[in-house]
């Protein structure tokens, strides 16, 4: 995964940012091969994503959102975060959300939604095309 900030545009900061890792799949596990799991900073982007998920057909299902319980997993004696969790077993996919969410810029005030879509991506014939229908839905005429 990889965060870049916007260029800047003062005037007019985006409301939210919305990544789509196709990672290993942690929520898969949990919701399944039709649903993405999603990790939201804010209610109204969560909620939000999960309407657009259903008018569209990427169906989403929210992760747990604790930063107060995800943060100590990225303590590290040498660096201001590690890259892996300290106990990879503990909400990995909720992590890797705080993880991106904690690398997006300082100066960003909007919502973060991150799409863990590995599992709706691709089935035996190959991609499916989920989280394309998604993003368009989520921006369409939306602000």
């Amino acid at each position: 995964e990889g965060v870049h900030p916007p260029p800047p545009r003062p005037s007019s900061p985006p409301p939210l940012t919305l990544d789509m890792p196709p990672l290993p799949g942690a929520p898969g596990t949990a919701t399944g091969h039709k649903h993405a799991g999603i990790y939201c900073t804010d209610d109204a982007a969560e909620q939000r994503t999960l309407v657009a998920g259903r008018k569209c057909g990427d169906l989403c299902f929210p992760l747990l959102y604790a930063p107060e319980y995800h943060a100590p997993e990225f303590t590290s004696p040498v660096a201001d975060m590690r890259n892996l969790m300290l106990q990879t077993n503990n909400a990995g996919c909720s992590c890797a959300g705080h993880f991106v969410v904690e690398n997006t810029s300082k100066d960003f005030k909007g919502a973060n939604v991150h799409v863990d879509l590995a599992f709706p991506s691709h089935n035996k014939a190959g991609g499916t095309g989920f989280g394309v229908a998604l993003t368009v839905q989520m921006f369409s005429g939306a602000f």
